[in-house]
Parts: C-alpha cells; structure tokens; sequence
C-alpha cells in the first residue's frame, strides 16, 4: 500500500520509479509464497495446470490495467496515470481482506509439530473428507520424510556445494538460464517497451496504442491459459524448449 501511495502521489520521475521499486520488492514476496502454497493444496495430478493457470493469470491483472488506462488517458492530465496507479491498491485490500480465509500449509504444519491439523488439511483437499484414503497417510510420510532429509542436509550444506559436482553445476546453469531468458523471451518488448515498437512501425496516436495494448493482454490470457492446460499432455520440458524455439526463430527471422 505505501508503494501505491508513493505511486499515485508522484511529483518527479524519481518518486515514480522509487514507487515502482516499493512495489516489485513486495511482488516478489507473493509470487514466491503463492505458487507454492497452490502447489500442496492441489491434488497431486492437478498440480502442474494448477501452477501453470496461476502465472497464466498474470494477464488479469495486466487486461485490467491495460483497459483502464484506455479509459484514462483522455483525460488529458496527471490523473489519467494518477488513477490506474491507485486503483493498484484496490487489489491489496482484496488479498489482505482474503488471507484470513486460507488454510496454512500443510508442510509448515508438520514441521512446527501440528501433524494433525496438516492430515486435516490434506482429507479435505486430496481426499473429499475420508481420513481413511490411503493417499492421506502416504502424503503425510512423504512431508515427514522430506522434512527430515531436509534437516540432516541442512546440517553439512554449505553454498560452495553448487559448484562440488557436476551434477550440481549442471543444475545450477539451468536455474539461472531459465531466469535469466525468462526476462529475455520478448515480454519486455510487449510490455515496458510496446510504445517505442509500435512508434518504429508507425502507430503513433496513444489511443491507437492502448487499444493496442488492451487487445495485446487479452490475446495472452487466451493463449497462456490454453496451454496451461497442456502440461500434462506434453510435459513442462516439451512445451518450454519448443516456445523457446518459436520465440528465437520469430525474432532471428525478424
């Protein structure tokens, strides 16, 4: 909320990106905890499209603030970016008012000694309420015994071990691969710098931009949802390698 006020009370373009800064450094609180949590609540088949739609539903968001500013911006005056930056908090409110709601985590259960509350949590949402489901004993020996191998580990692990094996060498490239062509894919393009495109191939009226974008954040939604649901189908690795193919031969052809 603070970054939402520095935001939409901004009087100089440090203000704004200091903003900006408030508001990705508490982003990446809630898109660390949030997919995680989904993931020990869904059914175990259920989890990958489950996580996939999560992300998926960034688009929401983004057609949200997209149409508004389409709205906005004939105002002609600070309020018409003034406005969609303080309805930013709009979503705030509705996901502190909702928290109360959630159930806690399974895994933190058990690991602060509440098992019982965590077989519960787990009758419910994996096995309709029957407490005698085979999968709720199975699951609960799965939390105890990664807990813990996760304590006897914790105890030698040191961050050199990344570099040790190379195995672990290995894995380690990937992860940073995967983060680092994660933000190099072309989303910047069609997102902080769609104005400048759109300027290079002559749609240069901010009207024409902003329906633009609008249609743009639709058309993501769309496309992402469709084949968040084709995880299962074709595998995570298949349907990452083959649209990261897509996009470098689009931009390589381009």
């Amino acid at each position: 909320m603070g970054g939402v006020a520095l935001q939409g009370a901004a009087q100089t373009t440090g203000m704004f990106i200091a903003a900006r800064g408030v508001l990705g450094f508490g982003l990446a609180f809630n898109i660390t905890a949030a997919p995680i949590l989904l993931l020990e609540l869904a059914y175990p088949t259920q989890r990958s499209p489950m996580v996939s739609i999560y992300n998926a539903l960034w688009y929401l968001g983004a057609i949200a603030a997209a149409w508004i500013t389409y709205g906005t911006f004939v105002l002609g005056n600070s309020w018409s970016w003034r406005i969609p930056s303080i309805l930013q908090g709009l979503v705030s409110v509705i996901q502190l008012g909702s928290c109360f709601f959630l159930v806690e985590s399974p895994r933190w259960l058990m690991s602060t000694g509440k098992e019982e509350r965590s077989r519960r949590i787990i009758t419910k949402y994996h096995a309709n309420g029957d407490s005698t489901d085979p999968l709720v004993d199975l699951e609960i020996e799965e939390i105890r015994v990664a807990l813990h191998l996760e304590a006897e580990l914790a105890k030698d692990s040191k961050w050199i071990a990344f570099f040790k094996t190379k195995g672990n060498r290995k894995r380690l490239l990937i992860i940073l691969c995967v983060g680092f062509f994660s933000q190099w894919s072309g989303n910047g393009l069609t997102s902080y710098y769609l104005s400048l495109v759109l300027d290079s191939i002559g749609y240069t009226a901010s009207e024409t931009q902003s329906l633009i974008n609008g249609l743009l954040q639709i058309w993501g939604l769309v496309t992402s949802c469709f084949f968040a649901l084709m995880v299962n189908k074709f595998g995570r690795r298949t349907l990452f390698l083959t649209s990261t193919g897509a996009v470098l031969v689009t931009f390589v052809s381009k």
